[in-house]
């Protein structure tokens, strides 16, 4: 009856004379199925009946419908009593009053059995403004579709109110059981086991095969440089070979530590010859070299290797489960996120891996939880969550949370049962560290921690020296991005470049993007689980613009699942499956515009980070980008930023990108490389305690 008014006029002129009650009950019924289920049920059964009759007389003007005593009954059964209509002519009748015409074919029959209902007493909320008396035999014959259609809703609507009041009490149970946890009550734990179970207390350090690094390494015969084939003065050489690091390196003999030369593998072209027991390496700038081994399964395993090497460099070497630790020894890195730390040694992995999470209680003011402990729901409930390295826009927080780093550094030499009073204590800080700040912490680290000597390094030196490098542009991509470049081991000031976002954005814009898919996380420690998303499922395209094309053809072959049901979430939710989120997400690191922000590309701060070096190393430093930090473990990243700098460069200018197995680690492992020579124990590199009780800040000036 709602859609009456809007579709058919002359319907609509003939039902106002029901009176204006009758008008706002049909538009109350139309606007919501739960308002008319409402307003059926203060009607009572006589608007049942009303209804009943109305879709009668809409389906057929003569029908044979005939109430049963039942109906008669009870149809009115609010003050209303059935007596008989008279009958309306089957001719056209003219209403002058209303303007319009309409037709009425009722029998003698369908008039005598139509019953009338009184609603004078009833409990609906029109009283005063309905008609004492409503024939439902006075409806008129012809109605629009829209009537019809109305009348099976309205007719549908006392099924599903009788559905609805037989499983109330069970929808209840259901809407209890899938109520979202609170954010303050939720408990993370099992979550931050996955996110930080890399490294329990196992030292992990790489193994030398039979002391050599390199993924293929023997003697083999080659013939120089451009050479095809031998002549009376350009001979077959015997040569000791190193396939590693995406290079052919070969020498005079086996315990020689410097190359003769080296043959660069990126983009080459392999050939080989199994009759001659010969392999061709072409590489991308034309230039080739020839090698002939003794027998075809070292061929077969030579061009094995050279195609890995190729696309896959080495740059770590396998992993062992032992490890030769210096208990005197402690490195902690403190990341805007987490925190790793152990003891010092050979290419070892950090034994402690924990959010870099502190806990200041709301009633002391003073840190009393970090890491796991930090986040659980009544330490949160009772206090502030921070972290002391992590960014902000905030003035008055730019200096760090000194306390709550003596605090974590107590923390790890408790976990590592190290005692402060013979332990050498190697921090990394970030490069934009203050010397107030430095200088505060290593007041506090003496004096109330009580270590025996001190420190400090740069994080992106001891990402470089992780590859055992010491020139290189290294990108640190963590929460946020550090570009630097250094030559010899000094940093190159006019090309360092440092963007206050990185890991943290994507996180943020991936939180945003999943909410199209009903996937909701936005408080501080629902964030953990986007990160979890992040660093299991997203990845960088190689083609941003053909993706989101192809994704919204098939968007099921870009969907991913990650099994989520163990981590027990807020919502419940079992399972998380997305598609482009995936992929557009970190795609703000090389266009940052999508996320808002008006700075150059990574791609094109690494080119002008090269460009900032002598004119004589930019070409060695473009073949030496090194990446460090969280983020830059996604996948797809290392090649998308190749891609993006050959463009740039000149064509003939080869570009390679660097990331370890263990990259995120690499500030760590490059602390590890430092404190295992034999020059850290030197007074020039620490800063002992009496040191610092006769100089103070002075005794720093001597490490720079």
């Amino acid at each position: 009856v709602a859609s009456i008014k809007t579709d058919d006029t002359n319907a609509e002129t003939s039902l106002a004379n029901l009176g204006q009650a009758t008008t706002d009950q049909v538009a109350s019924i139309k606007t919501d199925d739960t308002n008319a289920e409402t307003s059926l049920a203060n009607l009572g059964q006589a608007t049942t009946d009303q209804v009943a009759s109305i879709k009668t007389d809409a389906a057929s003007g003569d029908s044979d419908y005939v109430p049963t005593s039942e109906e008669e009954g009870e149809g009115c059964s609010r003050g209303s009593s059935a007596t008989p209509e008279p009958s309306m002519s089957a001719s056209h009748e003219r209403d002058t009053s209303q303007g319009g015409t309409l037709e009425a074919s009722h029998s003698e029959k369908d008039t005598q059995k139509s019953p009338v209902c009184t609603l004078e007493n009833s409990q609906s909320p029109y009283k005063g403004s309905i008609p004492k008396q409503m024939s439902l035999a006075s409806m008129p014959k012809r109605l629009s579709f829209s009537s019809k259609r109305l009348m099976k809703t309205l007719a549908s609507i006392g099924k599903k109110q009788t559905q609805v009041d037989d499983n109330s009490q069970q929808h209840q149970q259901t809407v209890e059981l899938s109520k979202r946890v609170a954010s303050m009550e939720w408990d993370p734990s099992c979550l931050l086991e996955a996110l930080y179970a890399d490294h329990h207390r196992v030292p992990v350090v790489q193994q030398a095969l039979t002391g050599e690094t390199a993924r293929h390494f023997g003697y083999m015969e080659k013939l120089p440089v451009n050479q095809l084939k031998p002549t009376m003065t350009k001979k077959w050489k015997r040569r000791y070979f190193r396939i590693m690091e995406g290079n052919i390196y070969y020498y005079e003999h086996r315990t020689d530590e410097k190359a003769l030369n080296f043959f660069r593998l990126e983009h080459c072209k392999l050939q080989s010859e199994p009759k001659k027991l010969q392999a061709k390496v072409t590489a991308s700038d034309g230039s080739f070299l020839v090698m002939r081994v003794t027998d075809e399964n070292d061929l077969a395993v030579l061009c094995r290797t050279i195609e890995l090497e190729s696309t896959h460099p080495t740059i770590c070497a396998p992993l062992a489960p032992q490890a030769t630790l210096d208990n005197t020894i402690v490195i902690i890195d403190i990341g805007a996120s987490s925190v790793r730390a152990g003891f010092a040694g050979k290419n070892v992995l950090p034994q402690l891996f924990f959010p870099a999470a502190c806990c200041i209680s709301n009633a002391t003011s003073e840190v009393f939880a970090c890491g796991h402990e930090a986040l659980l729901p009544d330490n949160r409930a009772s206090s502030d969550l921070i972290y002391p390295r992590r960014a902000t826009l905030r003035m008055d927080k730019r200096e760090a949370n000194l306390p709550a780093i003596a605090y974590i550094v107590r923390y790890v030499l408790t976990q590592l049962n190290a005692e402060p009073g013979k332990t050498h204590l190697l921090m990394t800080l970030p490069l934009t560290t203050t010397d107030k700040d430095k200088h505060g912490l290593a007041e506090m680290l003496f004096e109330t921690v009580g270590i025996l000597a001190l420190c400090f390094q740069d994080q992106a030196l001891l990402s470089l020296y992780s590859y055992n490098m010491t020139s290189g542009i290294v990108v640190d991509i963590g929460d946020r991005i550090d570009i630097v470049p250094i030559q010899d081991g000094f940093v190159v000031e006019s090309g360092v470049f440092r963007i206050p976002f990185g890991g943290n954005a994507i996180t943020e814009h991936l939180s945003k993007l999943i909410t199209t898919k009903g996937v909701r996380y936005f408080s501080e420690t629902e964030a953990y689980i986007t990160r979890l998303i992040k660093e299991r499922m997203c990845y960088v395209s190689q083609n941003y613009t053909e993706d989101v094309e192809r994704c919204e053809v098939n968007m099921a072959a870009y969907t991913r699942a990650l099994d989520v049901d163990r981590f027990h979430l807020p919502d419940h939710r079992k399972v998380i499956a997305l598609d482009s989120a995936l992929f557009k997400a970190p795609e703000g690191l090389l266009n940052p515009n999508m996320w808002g922000k008006d700075v150059r590309g990574l791609h094109q701060l690494v080119w002008d980070s090269v460009q900032a070096c002598s004119i004589d190393q930019r070409k060695e430093m473009l073949r030496s980008v090194y990446l460090s930090g969280g983020t830059s473990r996604l996948p797809g990243l290392k090649e998308r930023l190749e891609g993006e700098l050959r463009l740039l460069a000149p064509s003939s200018t080869p570009v390679q990108v660097h990331v370890s197995e263990h990259s995120n680690h690499a500030a760590f492992m490059g602390g590890c490389v430092l404190a295992t020579l034999n020059s850290f124990s030197n007074s020039n590199v620490l800063v002992t305690r009496e040191e610092w009780n006769n100089m103070g800040a002075e005794a720093f000036k001597k490490s720079r």
